[in-house]
């Protein structure tokens, strides 16, 4: 380390550059959640389908409960919500049409 102080953001700069993607750098747990998530919203599916029978039969991705789920898409709701209130003005206007 020494020798390389700047080495973590080499070896991710290094790692993004030849792959596009940070997959090296995310954890299997963070990537089985987020697999979860994105397969229960964008399916437009219950919450109880991460503890269905026949799902976790047909699925590599490791279990995860609806407590669990509920809990980070809670969290990922939160973050977004933090996200767009620091980008949005102050002053807006609001147009109602019907």
């Amino acid at each position: 380390r020494s020798k390389h102080p700047n080495y973590e953001s080499d070896m991710r700069d290094a790692s993004i550059a030849a792959s596009g993607t940070l997959l090296p750098w995310v954890s299997q747990k963070a990537s089985n959640r987020f697999a979860w998530v994105r397969w229960v919203v964008t399916g437009n599916l219950l919450l109880s389908f991460c503890e269905s029978k026949e799902t976790r039969q047909y699925t590599k991705l490791n279990p995860i409960s609806v407590t669990t789920l509920t809990s980070l898409m809670e969290a990922l709701t939160k973050a977004v919500e933090t996200t767009i209130g620091e980008e949005m003005s102050d002053d807006f206007g609001l147009i109602m049409d019907g």
